[in-house]
């Protein structure tokens, strides 16, 4: 149980506070599918293959960052972001790794709903992107149904050999 709060602790709270100078290249798709199970590790041994793939393709096509947001865009403060696992806010000034951050972790359907499932721009800290843009979930369900389809998802439909 101790371990498990830790590691949720661990995922929400990666980097408050600090400015990273490059991403990693390398998608963490346990880090990014865990929120999903309330971090519990043992359900990745439970999943088949495929969902663990397609579960990894739509966490990472979710969100993306940019520097500019349309004018008619809904925008918010990344701080106004809540964890599901410690309830607590995200800092405005943080920085976010595409790579590790789940779009599972944090309360983006409350954003969603209250834009009528349009895309939904947060400011973040990163330098060179002004934005975290959460696609609406249509559109990345169909971006990660599509990549799957056609051979592109990640995680490689293999859930035990990316851990």
């Amino acid at each position: 149980m101790k371990r498990t709060v830790i590691v949720m602790m661990m995922i929400c709270f990666a980097g408050i506070g600090l400015r990273v100078q490059a991403q990693s290249t390398a998608v963490d798709c346990d880090a990014l599918i865990l929120p999903r199970y309330n971090n519990d590790s043992t359900v990745l041994e439970m999943l088949v293959p495929e969902k663990y793939e397609w579960l990894c393709t739509y966490a990472h096509n979710a969100l993306y960052l940019t520097n500019t947001a349309p004018r008619d865009a809904a925008v918010h403060n990344i701080s106004e972001l809540r964890c599901y696992a410690t309830n607590q806010k995200l800092p405005d000034n943080y920085v976010v790794d595409l790579n590790s951050f789940s779009v599972y972790a944090y309360n983006f359907s409350d954003f969603f709903y209250q834009h009528n499932g349009r895309e939904v721009y947060f400011r973040v800290g990163n330098e060179g992107n002004q934005y975290l843009v959460a696609r609406a979930p249509s559109e990345a369900l169909k971006m990660a149904d599509d990549a799957v389809a056609a051979g592109n998802g990640i995680g490689g439909g293999h859930a035990t050999e990316q851990r």
